[in-house]
């Protein structure tokens, strides 16, 4: 059987800003030389929780209202509107 250390998975990335789990994916089958299928399973969803989540249901909306007002980005944009963003209120608290 074939291990992989925590320093050795770092390392592999450590480069990257944003892991998602294909990414991982792609490295277990490369490092252990295996295929690997992720099933995805809707019943295990607390769909009832989720519908009464007032804060889901806030982001839901949100997200909704950025989409209608063009304010979608990348991931290299969305970085850039929060550094603007971080600057403005920087500035607005320093005055």
């Amino acid at each position: 059987m074939k291990f992989i250390t925590t320093e050795q998975l770092y390392d592999k990335f450590k480069a990257k800003h944003v892991l998602q789990l294909s990414d991982l994916v792609k490295m277990i089958e490369e490092e252990f030389d295996v295929s690997v299928r992720i099933e995805e399973h809707a019943d295990e969803l607390d769909v009832k929780g989720l519908s009464e989540d007032a804060d889901v249901i806030r982001q839901v909306r949100a997200s909704r209202e950025d989409r209608k007002a063009g304010r979608t980005y990348t991931g290299e944009q969305g970085l850039d509107y929060l550094r603007q963003q971080i600057r403005e209120f920087e500035r607005e608290s320093n005055l």
